[in-house]
């Protein structure tokens, strides 16, 4: 019932909005003006979502949510910066966290169907992720090379898993 929902709420270019429930209305965050970090999450939205989908057993080459599917990844995929990063339009604070739900969509999606389309996309993304980490602590925050905190590291060690999984 839920996949059915997220049918019915896909843009025509492929993205889930997080406008439409309300993301990055908040005015501050314990204290902290995050600038309505959600309001652009564009691919960490779409890529979550795909996720859900091929949770579930549907990819974009088959099962009854194939169109959509497919219509996320090309989003996520059309959306990639040329640097590797997948975060679209995204603000500082949401940056890292939407390259790596994208990154964990696309790269799961490689390894459930093998289409290698998609692999040169799950290469750049995993090369952006690997660039962007501080190379004396490991972690990940909202620069490239800024000191990590754990909800970065995770999604971002989650995409790397992911990526290993598919072969990359």
């Amino acid at each position: 019932m839920i996949l059915s929902f997220y049918r019915g709420e896909q843009e025509e270019d492929g993205r889930w909005d997080p406008r439409r429930f309300n993301a990055g209305n908040e005015a501050n965050v314990y204290g902290h003006n995050r600038g309505g970090a959600g309001f652009h999450a564009d691919t960490g939205i779409t890529g979550l979502v795909v996720l859900s989908f091929l949770g579930a057993g549907h990819t974009h080459l088959e099962g009854p949510y194939r169109k959509n599917v497919q219509k996320g990844l090309e989003y996520l995929i059309r959306t990639q910066n040329g640097d590797g990063s997948m975060y679209g339009n995204a603000g500082l604070f949401a940056r890292t966290y939407c390259h790596g739900m994208a990154l964990m969509a696309i790269a799961e999606a490689y390894s459930i169907t093998g289409d290698g389309r998609i692999r040169p996309f799950v290469v750049k993304g995993q090369q952006y992720t690997v660039s962007t980490q501080n190379p004396a602590t490991g972690g990940w925050r909202y620069r490239p090379g800024d000191d990590g905190d754990m909800s970065q590291f995770g999604w971002q060690v989650l995409a790397l898993k992911n990526c290993e999984q598919a072969g990359i």
